[in-house]
């Protein structure tokens, strides 16, 4: 939660354009709301939950071996990393990947 809570918080700082809203999980109370009926897309947030749920789940120094079906299911078009059938990277290197290259793949 608190990890949440940061990404929020930063996001609110560096003024993006999103619709955020920072609830307190116990009482259901909205501490901050921007936006909040606006309709957005949701793949920033996809690849900010992608990223928790990896932190929370591996460690950094894990590899992971790029599969066929991973491979060939990136989506034509947009940014990726070109990362290659068999290539093993660390955890931290697909991450870098995600968020910072903001690659598809």
């Amino acid at each position: 939660m608190k990890k949440i809570l940061l990404i929020m918080l930063l996001l609110i700082c560096i003024n993006v354009k999103a619709s955020i809203v920072v609830m307190d999980a116990d009482s259901g109370r909205v501490l901050y709301s921007k936006d909040k009926n606006d309709r957005m897309l949701i793949a920033s947030t996809t690849k900010i939950m992608t990223a928790i749920l990896t932190l929370e789940n591996t460690k950094l120094t894990d590899y992971v071996q790029a599969t066929y079906q991973a491979v060939m299911s990136v989506p034509v078009g947009g940014s990726n990393t070109a990362i290659q059938v068999g290539e093993s990277l660390t955890v931290e290197e697909l991450l870098e990947a995600l968020l910072i290259a903001s690659g598809n793949d």
